[in-house]
């Protein structure tokens, strides 16, 4: 939940560069259908990872949480399981997950100029669809704790590495920019 807003496995919500939040469901394949959209100023389509993910061979990470872990002791786990499993070859976040709503993603992005995609992954935190990234396996379908309590750790932990952390530092840096 961000300020109100539900986000659901299957949804896309979309930050303009005004900050407006909009929530489209799964079924919205016909937003990205037909004539190419344009923006004069950057649009942020952020949607959920997925469990299907295209990989190759080898090894993934896949989170295991003990009975009785705190969400500190998960995480620490679950990072060091991370580095444990980094590839000499990682990919795009966005040819890493699959689904219908991918698809939907990857058209809506395709069509559209002045896009970012985001996604909101279990198991690796706010990505942008740039960000390289190795297979891994997580979901916040059976976590022991909750899910704000793992996606604080989350940022915590990963969002060090990125530009921007959360939603909330997106949303940050687009009324900055439009202050300027």
């Amino acid at each position: 939940m961000y300020n109100g807003i539900v986000v659901r496995a299957s949804s896309l919500v979309v930050i303009t560069d005004e900050g407006l939040l909009r929530l489209i469901d799964s079924d919205c394949t016909h937003w990205a259908k037909g004539n190419k959209m344009t923006a004069s100023r950057i649009t942020h389509l952020i949607t959920s990872c997925t469990k299907g993910k295209h990989f190759q061979c080898g090894s993934r990470a896949e989170l295991s949480i003990r009975a009785g872990e705190t969400p500190e002791e998960a995480m620490a786990s679950w990072a060091a399981t991370i580095r444990r499993s980094q590839s000499a070859s990682p990919v795009p976040a966005l040819s890493l997950y699959t689904g219908n709503h991918w698809s939907t993603a990857k058209e809506i992005l395709r069509t559209t100029e002045n896009l970012e995609l985001w996604v909101i992954s279990a198991g690796l935190g706010f990505l942008n669809s740039r960000d390289l990234v190795d297979v891994y396996e997580a979901t916040f379908h059976n976590l022991p704790f909750s899910h704000r309590h793992w996606w604080r750790e989350l940022t915590n932990t990963f969002g060090k590495e990125r530009s921007e952390n959360s939603i909330g530092t997106l949303m940050e840096s687009i009324k900055n920019i439009g202050a300027a």
